[in-house]
């Protein structure tokens, strides 16, 4: 190992390697605060980052979305041709993939309002790192170094390696954390020269471990393979170990007191409130603005001006500039719901209680409800994905192209109100082997039928030789307010015996009815081109004395002079066409 004399002045009250604890998600989020001052650092051994993403975003949002200064990942066992999707929200990836074989690789997500640059001359060849710069201009640099020393790479060479670069480093007198999977087994119940010569080595420099319990926990062995160390230890610290399965590596951490000068990254988003009521407002403004003076300008330009500034005028003051914040506790998968949240919390408190007693029944029982719960969640995932699915399926395009004309016809199956708007799309085709692509746009209002009618029929008090129908339909929320109701005999529309009244959650509407023939009764919208679209068949007869009234497989019975027998014909059964 190369000898070197800068070794720093450390005061005496600072030990060589601090005491850290395990926690659980829930036990990080009662004891942390997230603080724009600290520096905050996670690092976990991901063996697949492919294969553990949905881990690894599942224990961000356990711990509340802690948005982490930098978070390390080794092993990441991606690729040049690995694609661009394994990304977190507000921080940027940046990755040292491994060459030439597979496994391996570094990356770190650093976040968005930190200015950084990489410190591509800090490599070894011993081991895979990543090292950057954060610009700090509160304080000091912080350079930040990931290590993952595979197990078969001489140890011997990879600190002598790692010596010169301290040496360097440390002469820049800028705040310095190195985390990774060192691959040397750091527990003082490990009598090793490995481990001995590079905790000397790391302390040599002034470099402190925070982390000082096992990482790698099996039923064989318990190993402290993964560290974290740094050079400030005149302010605040600390550091612990996470306990959540991303991998068969618990994920660490550590966060410091470091005044970090970050750029202002605003957590809401804004945009103008373009209701209805609003739109309308706008509408009624510009009617009732005076434009003639833009005809009696002569330049162009300045009509133009003038005209734009009048438009925004009346936008801005009718349409509300609103804003909404991010919930940083919504989860990052959909698919996760709170119930399996729940369930997550039980399985880390499961594994806390495996490795703190690790017997046969702890890890059995862990074993057992880890199994369960990741059914579970591969059942949710699956379940959302296809219901995902279903719903892109919803919609078909077809394009039809003549000489003359281009027609594009966007059918949308179990259309509902929230489908209408407009459709952009993008049609290309080819022109002598080059593609050219034009956007089109679709308007799609969608029109939704009421609901059902609910009629009754009974006897007149005006002559016992006709009856009435008494027919309400609810409105919902989609349901067009202009629907009617109407009643058919004979294929002649009965007559009303009272107008369709309106109000916000029905229509109701009652008919004469001639007591010798069978009538049918239908709500709809005007608008519909089919016609009715829901009826109910009345057969009559006058020497009942009860009724018995049938829809949607629901009886319901009154008591009355009349007997219908009713039926439903099928759901897009019309009657005749309306306009």
């Amino acid at each position: 190992m190369a000898s070197h004399m800068n070794t720093p002045d450390i005061p005496d009250d600072v030990m060589p390697v601090r005491d850290s604890k395990y926690y659980t998600p829930l036990e990080f989020n009662d004891i942390v605060s997230y603080s724009s001052d600290n520096i905050s650092l996670l690092h976990i051994n991901s063996r697949s980052l492919n294969k553990n993403f949905e881990y690894l975003e599942n224990l961000l949002h356990s711990l509340n979305n802690f948005e982490f200064s930098v978070i390390g990942i080794s092993e990441t066992w991606l690729h040049q041709n690995s694609p661009d999707i394994f990304n977190l929200p507000n921080h940027k990836l940046v990755r040292a993939d491994r060459q030439g074989k597979r496994g391996g690789g570094v990356a770190f997500y650093i976040a968005q309002n930190l200015q950084f640059k990489i410190r591509s001359e800090i490599t070894l060849r011993y081991a895979e790192t990543l090292f950057i710069e954060i610009e700090n201009p509160l304080s000091k640099n912080v350079i930040i170094g990931l290590i993952y020393r595979p197990p078969d790479l001489n140890c011997e060479l990879f600190c002598d390696e790692l010596d010169l670069y301290l040496h360097k480093i440390g002469n820049e007198s800028k705040h310095v954390f190195i985390f990774g999977d060192f691959n040397i087994n750091f527990s003082p119940t490990s009598d090793n020269n490995n481990s001995l010569n590079f905790m000397h080595l790391m302390y040599s420099y002034g470099f402190m471990s925070i982390i000082n319990k096992p990482t790698r926990i099996n039923p064989h062995s318990s190993t402290q393979i993964d560290n974290i160390f740094s050079n400030v230890y005149n302010n605040t610290i600390m550091g612990g170990i996470l306990c959540s399965e991303v991998s068969d590596h618990l994920p660490i951490f550590s966060i410091c007191e470091c005044k970090m000068g970050r750029n202002k990254l605003h957590d809401k988003i804004w945009y103008y409130k373009e209701s209805k009521r609003n739109v309308e407002l706008l509408k009624q403004n510009l009617f009732l603005e005076e434009w003639t003076d833009i005809y009696s300008i002569n330049n162009v330009n300045l009509a133009y001006k003038c005209f734009n500034d009048k438009l925004l005028y009346y936008y801005e003051n009718n349409i509300p500039l609103c804003r909404i914040r991010i919930n940083r506790n919504k989860p990052r998968n959909p698919w996760i719901t709170k119930g399996i949240l729940k369930s997550i919390k039980t399985r880390n408190f499961l594994y806390k209680l495996h490795i703190r007693n690790p017997t046969e029944y702890n890890l059995n029982m862990y074993k057992v409800y880890r199994n369960k719960l990741t059914k579970l969640i591969r059942l949710s995932r699956r379940l959302y994905f296809s219901d995902r699915m279903k719903k892109v399926n919803r919609f078909t395009v077809k394009v039809n192209k003549t000489e003359d004309e281009l027609t594009i016809t966007l059918t949308i199956s179990d259309a509902e109100k929230k489908d209408s708007g407009i459709y952009i799309m993008l049609v290309s085709e080819d022109r002598g082997g080059e593609h050219h692509g034009d956007i089109r746009e679709v308007y799609v209002d969608v029109i939704t039928p009421p609901s059902p009618a609910e009629c009754e029929v009974t006897s007149s008090s005006y002559s016992p030789d006709w009856g009435e129908v008494h027919c309400s339909v609810p409105l919902g929320v989609d349901s067009e307010p202009q629907g009617s109701i109407s009643c058919f005999q004979n294929d002649k529309k009965a007559p009303y015996l009272r107008q369709p009244e309106y109000s916000l959650d029905q229509i109701q509407a009652v008919f004469w009815m001639d007591v010798e023939s069978s009538i049918r009764c239908c709500s709809f919208s005007p608008e519909c081109e089919k016609g009715p679209e829901l009826c109910l068949n009345f057969t009559y007869s006058r020497e009942a004395s009860s009724r018995s009234f049938s829809e949607n497989g629901s009886q319901k019975r009154a008591e009355t002079t009349l007997q219908q027998s009713v039926t439903s014909p099928p759901t897009g059964y019309a009657e005749s066409s309306h306009s």
